[in-house]
């Protein structure tokens, strides 16, 4: 069915949940934080329901993962014998299932408070679903042709999977926009293999843990849905790393409060650490 444009402009300008919660005031010795966490897998929907190509009943594109990428992760923060793994209350990052209706393309949590000294933070292994046993953030080394990575598991890992073509020249006609170059980059290659693509890959999961004092733009780039996706790699890729810390999977990470920005290290392909 077609989506009103009035709900499709609700779709695009949805911010479900957002907010601090009054009264959250972190002692002299703390500082105060968020996670930003998004959804990418609900491109498939939204793009049905806006009246471009319909893969959403389709597995052998979807894999049956469309609201189900964050199943079964958890992100941890801990110092000591504190462990936080939820905010007001509720869960940190994407929970699932998750539709563009309840949780959208990006969450933010509530604010939390972290002492000053040493974190460390960790985000679980997905193992609810065969395919998203096949993670790997150090495709990029593999080389791995565009070809390659629609094919998807065995021969590439399920987080390297682009959206399929026919989205593509969808959302060049109707948005102007490639989400094999989202962030739209001049410096992104015409195979779209550098690390300057932003390719939107729909199983890929990503989080980041930003200071409080971004949460009004955070707030402003999920209120508009699709796009508030690239809110963290606006901030944390090949620029200034505004992020505490950030990642996907299967990683534990440090963290140091108190924080400021800093230059990210550039780095591709490879092992988890260049998420930190």
């Amino acid at each position: 069915m077609m989506y009103s444009a009035t709900l499709l402009a609700s779709l695009l300008a949805s911010a479900y949940g957002f907010g601090s919660i009054p009264g959250v005031t972190c002692s002299a010795d703390e500082e105060k934080f968020f996670v930003y966490s998004i959804d990418q897998s609900l491109v498939f929907p939204f793009v049905a329901g806006a009246g471009g190509p319909d893969f959403t009943t389709d597995e052998s594109v979807t894999r049956g993962l469309v609201g189900n990428t964050w199943q079964g992760l958890q992100l941890s923060i801990t110092q000591g014998d504190t462990t936080i793994t939820q905010a007001g209350g509720k869960p940190l990052t994407v929970t699932s299932p998750n539709t563009l209706e309840s949780g959208g393309f990006n969450t933010l949590s509530e604010d939390f408070c972290l002492g000053y000294g040493n974190w460390t933070v960790k985000m679980t292994a997905p193992n609810y679903h065969p395919d998203m046993a096949n993670y790997d953030m150090g495709f990029r080394s593999r080389n791995l042709t565009l070809e390659e990575r629609r094919a998807g598991p065995p021969g590439a890992p399920i987080n390297a999977v682009p959206l399929p073509q026919e989205m593509r020249e969808w959302g060049l006609t109707t948005f102007k926009v490639d989400v094999y170059n989202f962030s739209n980059d001049p410096r992104c290659d015409p195979n779209f293999t550098s690390k300057y693509c932003e390719v939107i890959r729909p199983f890929q999961i990503r989080w980041a843990i930003f200071p409080a004092e971004m949460r009004a733009e955070a707030e402003a780039a999920a209120a508009s849905g699709l796009f508030g996706m690239s809110f963290i790699a606006d901030n944390v890729d090949y620029n200034e790393q505004k992020a505490l810390t950030y990642c996907e999977v299967d990683v534990e990470l440090d963290a140091v409060v108190p924080f400021s920005p800093r230059r990210r290290r550039l780095s591709v392909g490879g092992s988890a650490s260049r998420c930190g």
